[in-house]
């Protein structure tokens, strides 16, 4: 049986997915398309990674091999531990940009990344 908490979490992660695969789609499709908070370090910028986070770059066929294994991972580990509150939501929400980013590199071979932030 689904709790509410469960189900309310999964209804969560489904719109956040939704919603970020939108706004990678906007920035598809309007690739010239900027605005910034504080130029050039904070904004919205259109660019695809190649790479896993940060631009560190791995081959594509693992990533495509070890991101359903980590996925997978991620929900045993917050099963068998039972993890609940802030946790919960919190890996709820990586759980979804994960998906949303898996279905990028399926897609495009890349992940299609909008949101710029730079340390300079």
């Amino acid at each position: 049986m689904i709790t509410t908490r469960i189900f309310l979490n999964l209804l969560i992660g489904i719109t956040f997915v939704c919603v970020d695969q939108w706004l990678k789609w906007f920035a598809r499709t309007h690739t010239t398309f900027s605005a910034y908070i504080l130029k050039p370090w904070l904004g919205w910028e259109y660019f695809q990674n190649f790479g896993i986070a940060l631009g560190i770059p791995v081959p594509l066929f693992f990533v495509k091999i070890a991101t359903p294994i980590f996925l997978l991972g991620l929900l045993w580990f917050a099963w068998k531990h039972r993890v609940s509150g802030f946790i919960f939501f919190g890996s709820t929400l990586i759980l979804a940009g994960a998906i949303s980013n898996y279905i990028d590199r399926i897609r495009f071979d890349a992940t299609i990344d909008y949101f710029r932030i730079e340390n300079g």
